[in-house]
């Protein structure tokens, strides 16, 4: 309908601008030329772009800017994982991301006490303190969705790899920094978010 294809061609638009804004962030040597002539990136920004069509939601749109971005980086275009990120970020809610910025968030500010008292992790408390009303169910939902994709893992089961984990308490998996690292805002410096 044409009403449908007005909504894809502004969030298309819509799209463009973010990446626009995206690479004015980072410096230019830091972009893989080669990569952006080849057919790699023709493929990347084809999956991008069916995927920013399909959302309205502000955190996902930024998120797949920034993945895409950071994906045509010399730190982010070598492998597979770029590929990755796109199809997962692509399905992700908004609260998804926001529950995966919380256990970021969390993980980059504990003290050496925490660490030592084996209280490093984030728990649904965490997380709904910055959700606006979430209820328990939905929360643990959210945390098994994002286990099932690799994202985050049951902080004892990340610890100790027994089988007496603590379904209330998350830690990024490996993968997940390596996620959070592409979906937030592209900086010069590629270490950010992969601790």
């Amino acid at each position: 309908t044409s009403r449908g294809a007005s909504i894809q061609r502004t969030r298309f638009e819509r799209f463009l601008g973010l990446v626009q804004e995206g690479y004015e962030q980072i410096s230019e040597d830091k972009i893989d030329k080669a990569f952006l002539s080849g057919d790699e990136f023709y493929d990347l920004f084809i999956t991008t772009s069916e995927r920013v069509v399909r959302t309205h939601e502000t955190e996902k749109l930024e998120a797949l800017r920034n993945a895409f971005v950071n994906a045509t980086t010399t730190e982010g275009s070598r492998g597979p994982v770029k590929e990755i990120v796109i199809r997962v970020a692509g399905d992700l809610s908004a609260t998804h991301m926001i529950f995966l910025n919380v256990v970021n968030g969390r993980e980059s500010q504990f003290s050496m006490e925490e660490i030592q008292a084996n209280e490093n992790y984030t728990n649904l408390t965490h997380v709904g303190a910055v959700l606006k009303n979430p209820s328990a169910d939905d929360l643990e939902a959210i945390g098994r969705d994002l286990i099932a994709m690799g994202l985050l893992d049951n902080w004892s089961n990340g610890r100790y790899g027994g089988p007496n984990a603590v379904e209330s308490r998350f830690a990024l998996t490996r993968f997940g920094r390596r996620f959070v690292w592409f979906i937030t805002t592209p900086v010069d410096d590629p270490q950010v978010g992969t601790r």
